[in-house]
């Protein structure tokens, strides 16, 4: 049974196919007891006999939960249509406690209780998220862009219609301290977007198997969110230019990138051999990062030499672009900064963090915490 949220299932209790049948199977309940305690009392009216409501009431609960007591109402053994009732009370009542009592098994036994409180759960933490990035589909390539994003502390929701991919977040989620809101459901369904926060949200990364979900993706979440990063995924060349007309800020081809990746390890294998030890060096977790300089940040304005960046946190500053998005590569000391640059930068989270601070970049992170 899925453990993840599903937006095209109500989160309501009796909404569930659990739910559904202890709900009917109490009604049925409720019906056998109401119908054979008025029978009772109208019978007991018609033959004279001094039943109240609540001896026909206690009598009819004591038959149908087979307690019995031994208590009879005074005087039914002489009415043939009295026991008739009994008998349909005996048969249907049992019946009735029996299939309602199963359905409150079946509905702890089978999970619906937990599996509700997950999607509730998710629900909210999702409700709390802002600055996250949002992933569609976690196949080959998306379950590589949520290791590197669980890497580099950054909140997002995942989006997949299969419960094994969301799985595998999960427990990848769990060895790395912070399990990742998943959604089972469609992408290309606004709602399931909607559910996965994409107004709120900072970036969108879709790598669908299929270029037609991908451009669909790109385009509603683009109406939603027009101030959203995306990056795509690309599984026909011919289709980069397409998904970037639709509103993708990046395209990525895997096979691309794959070819090239097979030239740079001919061709300057020393380069390639320095990125992946980088990549794979869990305990200092270096990476290329950017750091972006908002309007208010209290480094726009100095040189780079007196920013302090070094000496406070290590990070080596390789790169900036400036807000006219040109390169600026290995930048001089007299190098000034200006409001929208983003700092290219060689660091480990934690002097990643630490810059952030300093230049007063928001970008969201995730306090990761060891599991309880």
């Amino acid at each position: 049974m899925s453990t993840h949220f599903q937006p095209d299932q109500d989160q309501g209790l009796l909404t569930t196919h659990a739910a559904r049948r202890l709900f009917l199977s109490g009604i049925y309940t409720l019906v056998v007891f109401t119908v054979g305690t008025l029978v009772l009392y109208g019978l007991g009216l018609q033959a004279g006999k001094d039943w109240s409501l609540f001896d026909c009431v206690y009598f009819a609960m004591i038959t149908m939960s087979t307690v019995g007591y031994g208590e009879t109402l005074l005087g039914m053994e002489t009415l043939t249509s009295i026991r008739l009732v009994t008998m349909f009370l005996i048969v249907g009542g049992m019946g009735a406690m029996v299939l309602f009592a199963s359905n409150i098994t079946a509905f702890f036994i089978e999970g619906d209780i937990q599996r509700i409180w997950r999607g509730r759960r998710t629900v909210k933490a999702i409700e709390n998220m802002s600055g996250h990035v949002v992933l569609c589909g976690v196949g080959q390539t998306g379950f590589h862009v949520a290791r590197e994003l669980l890497s580099n502390q950054s909140p997002f929701v995942v989006i997949d219609p299969r419960p094994e991919p969301l799985d595998r977040v999960l427990a990848l989620g769990s060895e790395r301290g912070w399990q990742p809101p998943t959604i089972q459901g469609d992408a290309t369904d606004d709602d399931v977007l909607e559910r996965a926060g994409i107004r709120r949200a900072r970036g969108l990364v879709t790598t669908i198997g299929r270029d037609q979900d991908n451009l669909f993706i790109i385009v509603s979440a683009r109406q939603m969110n027009p101030q959203l990063r995306i990056v795509s995924k690309a599984v026909q060349p011919d289709s980069i230019s397409k998904l970037e007309r639709a509103g993708a800020d990046g395209v990525v081809a895997p096979e691309m990138i794959g070819g090239l990746r097979i030239a740079s390890e001919l061709v300057r294998p020393a380069v390639v051999t320095f990125l992946d030890e980088m990549r794979k060096d869990t305990d200092r977790n270096i990476r290329i990062e950017d750091i972006h300089l908002p309007q208010d940040s209290p480094l726009v304005g100095k040189m780079l030499r007196d920013t302090g960046i070094r000496e406070q946190t290590q990070a080596l500053v390789l790169a900036i672009r400036g807000a006219n998005d040109e390169y600026h590569y290995n930048p001089p000391g007299d190098y000034s900064l200006d409001p929208g640059d983003a700092l290219v930068v060689l660091a480990d989270q934690e002097q990643v963090q630490h810059l952030r601070q300093i230049c007063g970049d928001p970008t969201p992170t995730v306090a990761l915490q060891s599991p309880a």
